[in-house]
C-alpha cells in the first residue's frame, strides 16, 4: 500500500472541511465526515512528526560533520 503524500492528506482534510460547513449536509453524512477527516488530520501529524525526526536526524549528521572537520582542522594547524 503507497503511503499518503502530506499535500494529499491536507487536500481531503480541506475537502472534509468544506463538506462539515454545508448547512444540507445530514448528520449521518457529517459523521462519516468528520472520521474521515480525523484520519486525515492524523496522517497528516504523523507525516510531519516522521518529517521532523528525519530533519533532526540529518542535522545531527551534519553537526558530527562540521566537528570533525574542525578537529581535523586543528590537529593541521597544532602539528606545524
Amino acid at each position: 500500500m503507497m503511503e499518503k503524500k502530506f499535500e494529499d492528506c491536507m487536500e481531503e482534510l480541506s475537502s472534509v472541511v468544506s463538506q462539515l460547513q454545508k448547512e444540507e449536509t445530514p448528520l449521518e453524512e457529517m459523521l462519516v465526515q468528520y472520521k474521515k477527516g480525523t484520519e486525515a488530520a492524523m496522517a497528516c501529524l504523523t507525516i510531519l512528526k516522521e518529517t521532523e525526526r528525519d530533519i533532526h536526524d540529518i542535522s545531527v549528521e551534519i553537526e558530527k560533520l562540521i566537528q570533525q572537520g574542525e578537529e581535523t582542522r586543528d590537529k593541521r594547524n597544532n602539528g606545524k
